[in-house]
């Protein structure tokens, strides 16, 4: 459990990153409303438990 909490967070942590290398290509606004979405998908997953 531990352990697959700390892989999720490194993911999230990749994740941010590429979009900050990337943010240049992208529109903000997307990425936004992205990760609104990805928040709101976590904070699910995170009340099963």
């Amino acid at each position: 459990m531990n352990y697959c909490l700390n892989g999720l967070f490194f993911d999230f942590i990749n994740f941010y990153f590429f979009i900050r290398k990337n943010l240049n290509n992208l529109k903000f606004n997307r990425i936004f409303e992205d990760l609104k979405q990805l928040s709101f998908i976590l904070n699910s997953i995170l009340q099963l438990f």
